[in-house]
């Protein structure tokens, strides 16, 4: 096919990590990987989802409650969406490009390059995160990650990485003002969420409140994140990005 459109389109994802985990190993499965094993031929130049919300929930055991990754608005345009290897040798490359708007609060924008005939699932990605409230993120970061923001405001996130079925690698830069974060536990009588005073303490004295900093320098981290076969493609992208924020911050 020329093209190929999709209409509204919803995706929503759960997950409860208190769940022992299969075990299975997704070692050769990142996307491109698995459109080269479909047993039919494919071979569409450009699909398109111009009007999408995705939704990713995990139900953390620790705090007992569950978070929420959302993507509104979402538009993605996928280009040379293909498993014909006589294609492929004289195009290499399928590329997604994805913008939406992150939480609903801030634009963010992504270019996926996949290699699909490359032994070991070769792909880079690049995008950017524009301002938002830090406290934003608390609807995650708080059931997911047991911290809360208390303050601050992120002007952008920018990341690149070459990476495949075996680590990541690239920069990450964040660049925000203002930061505070205490970090929780939880209370086994009532269930609630308590700041642990002491780490918070620790918090308060090691992360970095800007960047740049007083001296005007600009922060980025070099990240090398090896992959943990057993997790999908999302969980290398999400780990690598979380790796250069908290090198960033000072964590």
């Amino acid at each position: 096919a020329d093209s190929m459109i999709a209409g509204q389109s919803h995706f929503k994802i759960y997950r409860d990590i208190s769940y022992p985990h299969d075990g299975r190993n997704r070692l050769g499965h990142l996307p491109h990987q698995d459109l080269m094993r479909l047993n039919v031929p494919l071979a569409i130049k450009e699909a398109s989802f111009p009007s999408s919300f995705i939704e990713y929930k995990e139900r953390n055991g620790q705090s007992e409650q569950s978070g929420k990754v959302q993507f509104h608005n979402v538009s993605v345009r996928i280009t040379n969406l293909t498993n014909d290897t006589a294609i492929l040798k004289a195009s290499p490359i399928c590329k997604l490009r994805f913008s939406a708007r992150f939480l609903n609060r801030a634009p963010i924008e992504t270019t996926i390059s996949f290699y699909p005939l490359d032994p070991k699932g070769k792909f880079t990605i690049q995008g950017t995160l524009g301002s938002m409230p830090a406290t934003a993120v608390n609807q995650l970061a708080v059931p997911m990650g047991l911290a809360k923001i208390e303050k601050g405001t992120i002007r952008k996130l920018s990341f690149s990485f070459n990476g495949n079925d075996y680590r990541a690698d690239g920069p990450v830069t964040i660049l925000y003002d203002d930061l505070a974060v205490t970090l929780l536990k939880k209370d086994e009588e009532d269930k609630t969420l308590d700041k642990k005073k002491l780490a918070s303490l620790m918090a308060k004295i090691v992360i970095k409140k800007a960047n740049p900093g007083k001296d005007g320098e600009v922060r980025t981290a070099q990240v090398h994140f090896e992959r943990d076969t057993r997790r999908a493609f999302f969980h290398l992208l999400w780990k690598s990005i979380f790796t250069g924020v908290k090198e960033n911050v000072g964590m």
